[in-house]
């Protein structure tokens, strides 16, 4: 039997495309059945762990206007339609109102998600993310943002070697590191001497203990030694890299 090819999914946050899938050996681009919230801010896809049948898990985050459509959704593409699109709630906000413009799911338990908020709100966690009523009804969230506050969050990254390293980044704060993550996680501000405007991207490297971040304006990219609590800015020759290759997204297929 020969393997199923990977897939990949790419959210749109204009209003017209949403959500669409395509196979590594494909060349054309279709929607995601079961799911038609637009105004996509984030995508986390988990692997369903077999090579001849994967049945991914995939969270989209929207920050769409309408109460049906805005907040976090659970998605099951190898489900039957009905539980395709499980809406998970926020206490904070009773009538998905948000902006989820971060998320990160847990790489040593699947069931926990974690989301940023860019309407200033902070950031939440899920014990529950794969929670599937059967009738579009899925886990919920909280309040996860001790030492953080209520802030723009737009990057949240696991290290995924332990289950206790978390980082988060954004406009008001820059970066800031959770060394405790857990039932007391709380937040320690970094920082980065030189970056008095937005970060701009963020990433960490496990093997390294490190962290990288670019500051919007500033030449170069900020090291974080110490599991990004030791920040520095090297001097270094930028490179432009390669472009990627993928088959054209000119206009959204037909819904």
């Amino acid at each position: 039997m020969v393997p199923s090819p990977s897939v990949i999914y790419w959210g749109a946050k204009g209003p017209s495309c949403g959500l669409l899938s395509i196979p590594t050996n494909g060349t054309t681009w279709s929607t995601v059945a079961g799911y038609t919230a637009p105004e996509i801010t984030r995508l986390v896809v988990r692997d369903g762990g077999t090579t001849m049948a994967p049945t991914p898990s995939i969270w989209v985050a929207s920050a769409d206007a309408t109460a049906a459509n805005n907040g976090v959704f659970f998605l099951q593409p190898a489900a039957v339609a009905a539980n395709q699109s499980n809406h998970m709630t926020n206490a904070a906000f009773p009538i998905n109102n948000w902006e989820p413009t971060a998320l990160a799911s847990d790489p040593n338990d699947v069931t926990k998600l974690y989301a940023g908020a860019g309407d200033g709100s902070g950031a939440y966690s899920s014990t529950t993310a794969t929670a599937s009523s059967g009738t579009g009804a899925g886990g919920s969230f909280s309040a996860f943002k001790t030492g953080l506050g209520n802030v723009a969050v737009k990057f949240l990254t696991r290290d995924t070697s332990n289950t206790t390293d978390f980082f988060a980044a954004g406009d008001q704060f820059g970066v800031a590191t959770s060394l405790n993550t857990g039932a007391t996680t709380t937040w320690a501000v970094q920082t980065l001497t030189g970056c008095t405007s937005p970060v701009s991207s963020f990433a960490y490297d496990t093997p390294g203990t490190t962290a990288l971040a670019t500051c919007q304006g500033v030449q170069g990219v900020f090291v974080g030694t110490a599991k990004g609590t030791t920040w520095t800015l090297p001097v270094h020759r930028a490179r432009t890299p390669a472009r990627p290759s993928l088959p054209s997204l000119q206009r959204c297929p037909p819904r």
